[in-house]
């Protein structure tokens, strides 16, 4: 079967969207013809490089009416590879271009089978099943519902997909997990455009879910399956095969947290310092007392260069509330850790969780200026939204917030009526202006 992987505009270039590299490993391992559209990466166009205002329907159909050419170009790119299925990996950054993209295409391409997979369609598969140019939608993890639906599998849903069959939607159920990740095949980046993406980085999976659930994220909905782990034997192979391939020297964990299991990290740092080859390695991770300070420094001479931290707040009562499992004793000690082990240290900043007031705002305030010495780039303050699949979006009640359905993501109020959308936004700006006035850098 001929099948396109596409990445409509918008979405960050800086690398190859590891999700579709996974998917291009499976099929290409089943026999399928498999070609990679990532437009989000080799076209030019307003705000390219970045997500900005291509979430917005609005936005998205004024382009349109400004530059027809565009979308048209991309549906006669498809169309002239003439796909027997087409994948779309469906974001909120970019759901209204693939949407339109979608569109385009089944209109000269009558016969494609048409399926939208990603985080967008996931958590609100109601939102694109019933739309008349899509065939199928895919829930959850991707690699066995589409591998099904490459073999033919469109009259009764696989498990994780829904069928629109016009009239009636049918459902497969919850997806099918792949229990043991070591299994898959490495990521296939055959056929995506490396050299139009502005990093040299190559994508890297640590783990699918995260062993811990805070309430403004959404992961745990993505991956309710809890946390599945890598074994650092295939980590360190994968690492190894994509510098034959490809010649990658940098890596990108796109997990949550590469010290999901300290004892499987530690294990990866002694198989990079035995197997001679250096590479350099950064991600996500989150602040533990099992985070020590002989871990770090054998994850500084590993080559880990930057850890991305999500601290957030410093307010010990705000992190109990977020579902936060350290305390800021431990994020100290962490910060300070890893910078002396040579490895550089990211803060996010969270303004406006339910119950935060101006005191807790002065702690993390005070935290950051405590600690400005080990802290090499502390991010954008980040209002607080209710995610798709959070917590916060889940159980409103929970947290005191009006569960109304249009006061949803960055629209949520409490109840009381003591935190707003306008009100969090004056708040980010203080925090902003705070920043800027006792020199920190954000970027």
């Amino acid at each position: 079967m001929k099948i396109a992987l596409i990445l409509a505009p918008s979405f960050p270039k800086a690398y190859p969207l590891l999700g579709l590299g996974c998917l291009n490993a499976v099929l290409r391992k089943a026999g399928h013809e498999v070609r990679i559209f990532d437009f989000a990466a080799t076209l030019e166009f307003e705000h390219s490089g970045g997500e900005a205002f291509w979430h917005d329907p609005e936005f998205v159909a004024g382009y349109r009416g400004r530059h027809p050419e565009f979308f048209d170009g991309m549906c006669r790119a498809l169309s002239s590879y003439a796909p027997d299925l087409a994948g779309f990996s469906v974001w909120q950054s970019n759901a209204p271009a693939s949407r339109l993209v979608c569109e385009g295409l089944k209109k000269l391409r009558p016969g494609v089978f048409t399926v939208f997979g990603g985080p967008e369609a996931g958590f609100r598969p109601e939102n694109f099943i019933s739309d008349g140019f899509l065939d199928a939608l895919v829930r959850g993890e991707g690699e066995t519902a589409l591998l099904r639906l490459a073999a033919g599998e469109t009259s009764v849903p696989p498990p994780g997909v829904l069928l629109n069959k016009g009239s009636v939607v049918l459902d497969g159920g919850p997806a099918a997990l792949v229990p043991d990740l070591d299994a898959l095949p490495f990521p296939d980046f055959a056929g995506f455009p490396l050299d139009s993406y502005s990093t040299r980085l190559m994508p890297l999976h640590f783990n699918r879910g995260c062993v811990h659930r805070c309430a403004f994220c959404n992961v745990a909905a993505t991956w309710q399956a809890g946390c599945r782990l890598r074994s650092p034997q295939s980590l360190h192979a994968e690492m190894l095969n994509a510098n034959r391939l490809y010649g990658a020297e940098i890596f990108q964990a796109c997990s949550p947290a590469v010290n999901a299991d300290h004892a499987r990290l530690a294990r990866l740092c002694e198989l990079l310092l035995e197997g001679g080859k250096k590479f350099i390695w950064n991600g996500s991770a989150f602040f533990s007392d099992a985070l020590t300070p002989e871990l770090c420094a054998k994850m500084g001479r590993a080559g880990v260069q930057v850890l991305d931290f999500g601290l957030e707040s410093a307010s010990p009562k705000v992190l109990r509330l977020m579902g936060k499992a350290f305390s800021p004793e431990t994020a100290r000690r962490n910060i300070r850790d890893c910078h002396a082990a040579g490895i550089r240290v990211f803060l996010n900043i969270v303004v406006g969780f339910p119950g935060e007031t101006a005191e807790d705002l002065q702690l993390t305030k005070d935290f950051l200026l405590e600690n400005r010495a080990f802290i090499d780039r502390i991010g954008p303050p980040s209002e607080c939204v209710a995610a798709r699949g959070s917590l916060l979006d889940e159980q409103p009640e929970r947290y005191g917030l009006d569960p109304s359905p249009h006061k949803r993501l960055s629209n949520w109020e409490m109840a009381d009526g003591s935190s707003t959308h306008a009100l969090r936004l004056a708040q980010v700006e203080e925090f902003r202006r705070w920043a800027a006035d006792n020199g920190l850098f954000w970027s």
